[in-house]
């Protein structure tokens, strides 16, 4: 009894996940269309297309490689259109991590890659990409700053969830940056580090707890070594990466990524 009730919560946990993955991926073709037809980027700013971007290795553990390259493809193109390199790099390390074991050093892996990088170089040029690419992104580094202070003011409970906006405002204006750095101007709602930002609205100890969490997804998944586990592994290991620089708790979507990835970790999870 015991040995068939396990297996039916492995069975029920399996076809979460596999809804899940039939979710998400109406989700990007949808939000890739949107931005390739209409040119216009998908929820509110462009690195926003990053959140259905970080889930596609769950597409290929459930709908297989060609549909896996098909939706980086598109993912490619997308990224390009709305000049985001932070999605850019999520295709790159996805495709990596998706298809590692695939990386040999013979002559037809290296004709695939040159096809490949050719047909992304020519988009590039042709949408005006390459300008962007040659831009050291610098602009971080005064947000960081700022957050960084702000986090110091109050590192228990943090300042409050909208409290970084008229921080950051005010830190600019006093705070003189060398000539290379990028300061940008813009009223900044969000630190563009997910941890960071925790820190700002919630305190050191919330954003540490977060961490934990996603540690533990990511051992978990790692444990597991079944093909499941290696896609929860990639897909936490692409919000790690967008968490790095530009997701925040402001936005549903985080929220939601995160409820998914814990939902990992508890049994016959739904």
């Amino acid at each position: 009894m015991i040995g068939r009730f396990q297996a039916w919560q492995a069975l029920d946990h399996n076809w979460y996940w596999k809804t899940v993955s039939v979710v998400v991926l109406a989700a990007f073709v949808t939000a890739s269309l949107r931005i390739l037809v209409l040119g216009t980027p998908v929820m509110v700013v462009p690195n926003d297309y990053a959140a259905f971007l970080v889930m596609l290795p769950t597409v290929r553990w459930f709908m297989g490689r060609l549909a896996f390259i098909l939706c980086l493809s598109l993912a490619v193109a997308a990224s390009i259109v709305i000049d985001s390199r932070l999605c850019l790099m999520l295709c790159a390390v996805g495709l990596i991590w998706g298809e590692r074991r695939l990386f040999r050093w013979n002559a037809g892996t290296i004709s695939a890659s040159v096809m490949a990088l050719g047909l992304v170089i020519i988009l590039a040029v042709q949408t005006g990409f390459t300008n962007k690419l040659q831009q050291l992104p610098t602009s971080r580094i005064p947000v960081w700053d700022a957050a960084v202070k702000q986090v110091l003011e109050a590192p228990l409970f943090g300042s409050g969830a909208y409290a970084f906006g008229p921080y950051y405002e005010e830190h600019i204006g006093k705070t003189d940056y060398p000539a290379f750095i990028t300061v940008d101007t813009r009223y900044m709602p969000w630190s563009h580090n997910l941890f960071l930002d925790v820190a700002v609205a919630f305190g050191i100890p919330a954003s540490m707890l977060l961490l934990a969490l996603l540690l533990f997804v990511l051992v978990k998944a790692l444990r597991a070594g079944d093909c499941l586990g290696n896609a929860i592994f990639g897909s936490v290991l692409l919000f790690l990466l967008a968490s790095m620089v530009e997701f925040t708790h402001l936005r549903l979507y985080t929220h939601a990524l995160v409820v998914l990835f814990l939902g990992y970790l508890v049994p016959n999870s739904n």
